[in-house]
């Protein structure tokens, strides 16, 4: 999505007028949800099966549910839970720190070049090649998911809020060469931001509630992100165009993500007793959620809690987390292994 801002501006630069770039973006928006809505109603079948776990509406069997996996848990409980409060808390604070950059890079960039001395044609180009580099985030997705295998969903919740302070933090430096190499890191920024918000709903919540869950947590965001114009408002007019404070104010923001996220880490070390799951079993889970979560063919419901059945029943001789494997679609059975291969 970032791409269409340095898009737009190569066109709009060229002397397309910006009311027909709006009226084409806003086509192409009825278009995408026209078909989005087109594809649910030849899907209803397969969203009806994928939802039939337990019961229609999901929320049934609550009862005796101390031992059962939050991801068995209707989606009335999953929202009265600490893990639910976390995310939600992240997303709405991260997202809009996201799009805040997004917002301003350009006028932050114009305010240190003009400083530097800077020509109109060179801030230009300079402004270009940042907006051409923040579209580049698929090249940290080896990082992220090497994150996820190492230190959890938890742990690269962290990784990625440390990784947006650190961009505040270089955007405060009166220099061009380092906001281009800022731009690097916001890119990795937000492919570990949105890759992360679905690793850690999928892996936490499952995949019954996992497009509730995220749209919940959009919905925050957006709403949040509604402060955004008053913010670079007071910026422009209040501090005449200097965004050192709504810099610092982005960061202090994110600051206690890092003591939540810490809460939840220690909560769920705690509660994770060594005798509850076999460790191949828990490992498997983690491989089939990032399966889940980065592949073309996720899994329905019905196959994720087949599987997780089989596996911890397991058949007379077999590995544990065999049967759950083998009881996946191809599809994440190879990303599954070739996940192993890649971490052996």
């Amino acid at each position: 999505s970032c791409i269409i801002f340095p898009v737009f501006k190569m066109f709009y630069d060229s002397g397309v007028k910006f009311t027909t770039l709006w009226a084409f973006y806003v086509g192409v928006a009825v278009v995408s949800y026209v078909a989005l809505i087109i594809s649910w109603s030849l899907n209803r079948e397969e969203l009806a099966r994928s939802r039939s776990g337990n019961s229609a509406d999901g929320e049934e069997n609550s009862e005796g549910s101390e031992s059962s996996a939050l991801q068995d848990q209707p989606i009335s409980k999953q929202f009265r839970t600490f893990n639910f409060v976390t995310i939600l808390l992240f997303s709405s604070i991260q997202v809009v720190r996201s799009n805040i950059y997004l917002g301003v890079v350009d006028l932050v960039n114009a305010h240190i070049g003009e400083l530097a001395g800077m020509t109109s044609a060179s801030l230009s180009t300079m402004t270009t090649v940042v907006g051409l580099i923040i579209p580049q985030g698929w090249i940290a997705v080896p990082l992220i998911e090497l994150s996820i295998h190492r230190l959890g969903v938890c742990g690269t919740l962290q990784v990625t809020s440390a990784i947006g302070v650190l961009y505040n933090v270089l955007q405060l430096v009166p220099s061009m060469a380092v906001q281009v190499i800022n731009a690097v890191l916001f890119a990795s920024f937000r492919a570990f931001l949105f890759s992360i918000i679905t690793a850690y709903n999928a892996e936490t919540f499952g995949p019954k509630t996992l497009g509730r869950i995220m749209g919940v947590c959009f919905l925050a965001a957006a709403i949040v992100n509604l402060s955004q114009t008053y913010l670079v408002q007071m910026s422009l007019t209040t501090f005449n165009g200097n965004f050192t404070p709504l810099n610092i104010f982005t960061i202090l923001v994110s600051l206690p993500m890092f003591v939540i996220v810490g809460v939840l880490q220690l909560k769920e070390r705690k509660n994770r007793a060594p005798q509850q799951q076999d460790p191949a079993i828990a490992d498997i889970r983690r491989r089939i959620s990032r399966a889940y979560s980065h592949g073309a063919a996720p899994c329905t419901e019905a196959q994720i809690k087949e599987a997780l059945r089989a596996a911890e029943k397991g058949p007379a001789g077999a590995a544990p987390g065999a049967a759950l494997l083998a009881s996946q679609p191809r599809e994440q059975q190879l990303s599954a292994t070739s996940q192993e291969a890649d971490m052996s």
